[in-house]
């Protein structure tokens, strides 16, 4: 499970379903899901929406287009399946526990959301992230960004060329069947190569 925090429109979230929905056709075992999170009503309305100027799509070969995306008028582009890999909720991470009630994920891409914040809503974000991490899983934050001296009982690690933070334990908790382990997350989300992702 991803979680893409300030995830605004949806480009964030719907870039990495479709990098995992292209690992899922060489593992068809694989079952993932991302969620986005944001403030705002109407980014969450149009995130749903899931269309887009075809334009922000040029960086895409075109057979990944024609497996993922629908035309969805002149000049436009629909996710098509990929929606159902992806939900939207509306959530202050200012807040005390703003992301309890989404569950546990393997990966959260905090990059450019934390920098926004006054320092005490920060101070909620990042308690909030750490918390939503499963064992083993990544927070991944933006150049410059940290902890800021918070004890959330997170590891400094290198993610490829990525600041990030790791929850320690095992993960996955047994083990599982050569055919149902997900690839290596690292190796997966190509998608962090995409145009639609937030720089």
């Amino acid at each position: 499970r991803v979680l893409s925090p300030g995830s605004g429109t949806g480009e964030e979230a719907y870039s990495v379903a479709l990098a995992l929905a292209e690992i899922s056709l060489k593992a068809p075992a694989f079952r993932f899901e991302v969620v986005g999170v944001d403030l705002s009503r109407r980014a969450l309305a149009a995130a749903r929406g899931g269309v887009y100027a075809a334009s922000r799509f040029d960086g895409l070969p075109p057979e990944i287009k024609e497996r993922h995306l629908v035309p969805a008028g002149e000049g436009r582009l629909g996710v098509g399946g990929l929606r159902r890999h992806a939900r939207f909720a509306l959530a202050n991470l200012g807040e005390p526990d703003a992301l309890r009630p989404l569950g546990g994920f393997d990966l959260v891409l905090a990059r450019g959301v934390l920098g926004a914040l006054t320092p005490r809503a920060r101070r909620l974000a990042l308690a909030n992230l750490a918390e939503a991490l499963r064992p083993g899983g990544i927070l991944l934050i933006g150049p410059g960004e940290g902890l800021e001296g918070a004890d959330l009982g997170l590891l400094p690690v290198r993610w490829g060329d990525r600041h990030a933070y790791e929850r320690p334990g095992p993960w996955p908790p047994t083990p599982l069947p050569a055919e149902e382990r997900a690839p290596d997350p690292a190796t997966a989300l190509v998608a962090h190569r995409s145009p639609l992702l937030r720089r």
